[in-house]
């Protein structure tokens, strides 16, 4: 070979070999600015925009590298719709993400956090019902919209914000479960991100009635009766609704074998504020078991005792009612004293010194309904006898169907003070 030849030769291949070099390091630069904590070796073999003459002698490594270039978007969703549509893990023996941190992480008995809002607070009277209430339906018209139906104003301005941010929701409510410490949650959104590699994200919803300029000073107020949780992170808002997110992305990242990202979305009275979740939350340690604390107990409403509808086991006073009476040497009044409520007395035109109701299946009666015709009886004593007379209580029962009924007394007799 002659020497001009020779050096051409041994210059072209020194050309590109420069070329490839050149064009990997650009490529380590824009891959490590994309990717956050991927490694070099690992996004060379995800994606490949380096040309790929350039690979030439490796015929296999550029068949892979046409292959992966050759995805799309939405065949990248429709195998991230077909591994999500497989059947759900069994959750028995598991615990809900929200219950964990409440019990485990918060463990103060359950009690609400002890933050004041900020500004006027909640406008609202009984906020929390009426927010709650609003987070169902949000819930359901973002469900709703995924599916292809007509969204709300509401909801068309979250995705809105989530399709800027680069994310697009391909399904709600998916179930993930993590058998190392037996959790799981219910995922209120999956998304996937536009650009490659399409990471599949978690996204937690969430409403709040306050203002967009005053939820965040909300949102990062510490709890003052429990101002740590026992994970070492501050008892906030934010604090929580980014574990629950980021428990999920962690989920899925073990499903599909990507990097974990996770978005809190938070519906507020004007507009919708996206969060992304800090990677310092995709720890395992801060989801570790711990044993329950119930010292502090919960405070319980005490519930009021509620009587059936009395009104349809009362009857109308019978035919024979007067003659029953007459031997207990009782005279019944023409006025009733209440509702199907009768009163007697000793002698015609006296003061009253009875009440009588007629119930004929009086056996047949619970327990708490005998109980509450015998409250509806003391109660109408109260008005229609006279101060210092005892009255004494009755019902007419029937305990054989066609024979006259039987008075029954069923309570002490009711003095009025």
């Amino acid at each position: 070979m002659p020497l001009s030849s020779l050096r051409n030769a041994r210059r072209t291949r020194f050309c590109s070999f420069l070329h490839i070099r050149f064009s990997a390091r650009l490529y380590r630069r824009w891959s490590l600015h994309n990717s956050g904590y991927r490694s070099v070796n690992t996004l060379l073999l995800e994606s490949f925009p380096i040309e790929l003459a350039c690979f030439s002698v490796l015929p296999a490594f550029s068949a892979a590298m046409s292959a992966r270039a050759n995805i799309t978007c939405a065949s990248a969703k429709d195998a991230a719709m077909a591994t999500l549509a497989e059947p759900p893990p069994s959750t028995a023996g598991t615990t809900g993400i929200t219950t964990f941190i409440k019990q485990e992480l918060v463990a103060d008995g359950g009690l609400p956090p002890l933050v004041r809002p900020p500004g006027m607070g909640f406008k609202r009277k009984n906020a929390g019902k009426k927010g709650g209430k609003r987070g169902r339906s949000f819930d359901a018209v973002f469900q709703a919209t995924v599916l292809g139906h007509a969204p709300t104003a509401e909801v068309s301005r979250a995705l809105r914000v989530l399709q800027h941010a680069g994310v697009m929701v391909i399904k709600c409510q998916q179930r993930v479960v993590t058998n190392s410490n037996q959790l799981t949650t219910q995922i209120d959104a999956v998304g996937m991100m536009l650009a490659r590699p399409y990471t599949i994200v978690c996204i937690e919803l969430k409403t709040c009635q306050l203002h967009s300029r005053d939820y965040p000073q909300y949102a990062l107020s510490a709890c003052r009766r429990t101002p740590m949780l026992r994970c070492q992170l501050p008892n906030t808002e934010q604090n929580r609704h980014c574990l629950q997110a980021a428990y999920g992305a962690m989920a899925l990242s073990a499903t599909f074998g990507t990097s974990p990202k996770a978005f809190v979305l938070v519906s507020c009275a004007d507009k919708p504020l996206l969060h992304v979740v800090s990677p310092t939350f995709f720890s395992p340690i801060l989801y570790a078991r711990l044993t329950p604390v119930t010292t502090v107990k919960k405070p319980t409403i005490k519930a009021k005792k509620e009587f059936p509808n009395l009104a349809t086991l009362m009857a109308a006073w019978p035919s024979s009612g007067d003659n029953v009476l007459a031997k207990c040497h009782l005279h019944r009044r023409r006025k009733q004293a209440g509702r199907r409520v009768w009163a007697a007395s000793n002698t015609v035109g006296g003061p009253v010194s009875a009440l009588v109701i007629h119930v004929p299946r009086w056996r047949a009666l619970r327990a708490n309904q005998r109980m509450g015709f015998v409250a509806k009886l003391r109660r109408v004593a109260g008005t229609a006898a006279e101060p210092g007379t005892a009255v004494s209580i009755y019902v007419l029962a029937t305990f054989i169907p066609g024979q006259n009924p039987t008075l029954l007394p069923v309570a002490a007799p009711f003095v009025r003070r």
